[in-house]
């Protein structure tokens, strides 16, 4: 796990597929006046549908359901995804949770925020980082603002008293391809960070650099998405970034 220092801005995003922590705010719409979110952050598929907004600029994150009018650069969110090829009658009761990373798109208006992925990884190369090695980077935009699930076929299940939203990613009829999948890789970073991070061999922790709308560069190294051994530490992401 990271440390806290000056101008170093350390998040852990727990990631709550069922339910049974709700991230609390105000009511109102206007992101200025909902309760800003500390870490660990939470996101529920049922209880937060709209993931978690992040502010690179100000350093500020809300829950999007709460402050759905926020000014955010990348979205943390997460989906229930069912491979009916492996549980063709009901939804899995465990490793469901489809998490990604979106970037704010063109369907967000005139703010268009970009990312690319940095040659190194780890820690030690994250830190070292420097701006004149990142501005000439092939950086790339979403073109929306999450991902298309009109192209996703979604199913309601009734579990345990609530009817539960789950997106369909593989069916008898095409085991080979996973759908859910194909629309995060239309992403910029979309689930791709989860390949390098799945243990706490920090070495290989994916580095992305963000450019805001703002044209200011950031630094963001995904330090740990909990192995699925180990169950405190599952669902768990470690995310830091600094402005570069």
């Amino acid at each position: 796990m990271c440390i806290n220092r000056s101008l170093l801005t350390y998040m852990l995003i727990t990631l709550v597929a069922l339910g049974g922590i709700t991230v609390t705010g105000c009511s109102s719409d206007d992101s200025s006046k909902v309760e800003e979110l500390k870490s660990p952050y939470l996101i529920c598929a049922k209880r937060n549908p709209g993931g978690v907004g992040i502010d690179l600029d100000t350093g500020e994150a809300f829950n999007l359901d709460d402050a759905p009018d926020m000014d955010w650069d990348i979205k943390l969110k997460v989906y229930k995804g069912w491979d009916k090829v492996t549980n063709p009658t009901a939804p899995p009761t465990k490793n469901f949770a489809r998490p990604y990373i979106a970037l704010r798109g063109k369907s967000g208006g005139a703010k268009v925020v970009e990312a690319a992925t940095f040659g190194s990884t780890g820690q030690t190369a994250y830190d070292g980082i420097q701006k004149s090695a990142v501005t000439s980077l092939a950086y790339g935009a979403d073109t929306i603002d999450d991902v298309d699930k009109s192209k996703v076929t979604k199913e309601k299940k009734e579990i345990a008293g609530n009817t539960e939203v789950f997106y369909i990613y593989k069916t008898s009829e095409s085991s080979a391809t996973d759908t859910l999948k194909y629309q995060y890789d239309q992403l910029q970073i979309g689930e791709k960070f989860k390949k390098n991070c799945v243990d706490k061999d920090h070495t290989n922790d994916p580095i992305y650099i963000i450019k805001t709308d703002k044209g200011n560069y950031f630094k963001v190294i995904i330090q740990n998405f909990g192995p699925k051994s180990d169950l405190k530490e599952k669902g768990k992401i470690a995310l830091e970034y600094k402005k570069l």
